[in-house]
């Protein structure tokens, strides 16, 4: 029988067994022992002894290779392989119940001699028994409650505007998508858990709608950029901290391996070390380390053009003035919000983002002593507007 090592799921140290389907058989590989390192091998059942897998992070391993869905297809029916391993959302699988889940379907053996996913539907076929002592991985879930979505541009124009909004519906999120900046006050941000950026360019805001959303943020609230959110706002320094850097340049799109630094927050706890994508990959004007929780940094040598060496952070979060703050810079192509490891990744930062936090004394006190515009009169969100909110971790 193939022995499947499974860390984590609230055990202590690796725990190590069969994992059994249909019929009692094991998960193996097609092959001759001299092929066993063969690239795109079928995963099967079977009864002999083959390999042991090892589970790191969302990845399923023998031999130095990944299970891999084949060419990240999420349609039933596509086979499933032994491939190399590189970070894609093909090769991040999820514990579910008795289920194991790639690509939002679930490996099906129905046909012992060619694994395959398929829609999850409860069946036998999906039916995977897992080493003793073992949990399901914990489920990302859905979004939830009100978000507002701002891509007003007056600069560059990104065409894939419309699929980040629609990504973020099918997130679970309410979305209220405006281009309209009328919409920053302090009585209508207050309906929202968090503001996303998304793809804005230029200056965006005036002075008047810029101290609403100061105010908003200082009460509690939740702040989420999406790619060119870093090109805008130059001249507004309180907005350029709450991004965590702004954008520099670009190389043309282009695959490169993104570095998952902290795989403990929940944009990133889906993916494995590496993280192989396509997008337009910005160089910042400073290292968003200086303030900045990093969460995933670019490996320059993959792509070409980058221009902040060794250390080049994509991905980062922050507890800034009250409220909390996520980064992300991707998502410039309509294509980059079809990949499910980068919608599990903007739901991870979105629901980080959308988790409020409770004014105190000494963020009103920051309020009053700051030295950006004033609040209009009676603006704010009001002591304890957020009063039941967790403390951001």
């Amino acid at each position: 029988m193939d022995d499947f090592t499974l860390t984590g799921g609230g055990t202590t140290g690796p725990v190590t067994g069969k994992i059994t389907g249909p019929g009692g058989k094991c998960v193996g590989r097609r092959g001759r022992p001299e092929h066993r390192r063969h690239q795109g091998a079928a995963v099967r059942l079977q009864r002999t002894a083959a390999q042991n897998w090892a589970r790191e992070g969302s990845t399923l391993r023998a031999l130095g290779k990944c299970m891999d869905v084949a060419g990240g297809v999420a349609t039933d029916g596509t086979r499933v392989q032994i491939y190399t391993c590189n970070g894609t959302g093909a090769q991040n699988w999820t514990v579910n119940g008795s289920t194991l889940r790639a690509l939002g379907k679930c490996l099906d053996g129905a046909n012992a001699a060619q694994l395959v996913i398929r829609t999850c539907d409860g069946s036998a076929a999906q039916n995977w028994t897992l080493p003793g002592g073992t949990t399901p991985d914990p489920d990302p879930g859905t979004g939830a409650g009100d978000v507002l979505v701002f891509s007003r541009t007056a600069g560059f124009r990104h065409d894939s505007i419309p699929a980040g909004v629609q990504a973020i519906r099918d997130l679970g999120f309410t979305v209220s998508a405006t281009e309209d900046p009328a919409a920053f006050t302090t009585a209508n941000l207050a309906r929202y858990k968090a503001v996303v950026f998304l793809n804005t360019t230029g200056d965006v805001l005036d002075a008047g709608q810029q101290a609403a959303f100061e105010s908003y943020v200082r009460a509690g609230g939740g702040y989420a950029g999406i790619h060119a959110a870093s090109d805008t706002e130059y001249d507004w320094p309180w907005y350029g901290n709450l991004v965590g850097a702004w954008f520099a340049s670009h190389p043309a799109v282009q695959q490169a391996t993104v570095k998952v630094q902290d795989r403990a927050h929940p944009s990133t706890a889906h993916l494995g070390p590496t993280w192989s994508r396509t997008d337009e990959w910005y160089d910042f004007r400073t290292n968003a380390r200086t303030g900045a929780r990093v969460l995933a940094t670019l490996d320059e040598s993959t792509y070409s053009g980058g221009g902040m060496g060794a250390d080049h952070p994509i991905a980062w979060c922050k507890a800034y003035d009250g409220g909390r703050s996520f980064y992300t810079g991707g998502g410039h192509t309509a294509a980059a919000f079809a990949e499910p490891a980068f919608r599990q990744h903007l739901l991870g930062g979105l629901n980080y983002a959308t988790e409020r936090r409770r004014p105190t004394a000494a963020r009103r006190t920051a309020t009053r002593r700051s030295t950006t515009a004033p609040s209009p009169a009676g603006a704010g969100l009001g002591t304890g507007s957020f009063a039941n909110a967790p403390t951001p971790r």
